[in-house]
């Protein structure tokens, strides 16, 4: 796996503010260094898998974060479904969500054992 400290200070700013920023303009402004030069440093191979490396690692911890605020929204949902003070309009409607997301999970469920069997299938025709 490569390492971001491979890459000298002005690089890793770049790469941080690649990361950071939603334009290659903005980040270049945000690191000091020019358009050009930024989009040069995108142009070089270890630069671009450096920088697919910390999207990577991103992406993970955010998927990470969803996965904690995901088990405390279901929390929230059961606890108010339980709640016998709060409003029934307010259970009914927890309740629902509950249902729907079950729904979707299972949805999802099956989609991808249907696919893994349409694999085996595909897998499983002679070729001509």
């Amino acid at each position: 796996m490569s390492d971001p400290g491979n890459l000298d200070w002005r690089k890793r700013k770049a790469l941080q503010a690649i990361l950071t920023e939603p334009t290659v303009r903005s980040a270049a402004d945000t690191c000091g260094l020019s358009e050009a030069t930024l989009r040069r440093y995108m142009r070089d191979e270890r630069f671009r898998s450096e920088l697919a490396q910390a999207r990577r690692q991103l992406y993970a911890d955010a998927m990470g974060a969803i996965r904690k605020a995901t088990t405390q929204a279901v929390d929230t949902l059961s606890s108010v479904m339980a709640d016998v003070d709060a409003p029934a309009s307010a259970r009914v409607s927890a309740a629902r969500t509950v249902l729907e997301l079950a729904r979707d999970a299972e949805l999802e469920n099956l989609e991808e054992r249907v696919d893994a069997l349409e694999r085996v299938s595909d897998d499983d025709q002679p070729s001509c």
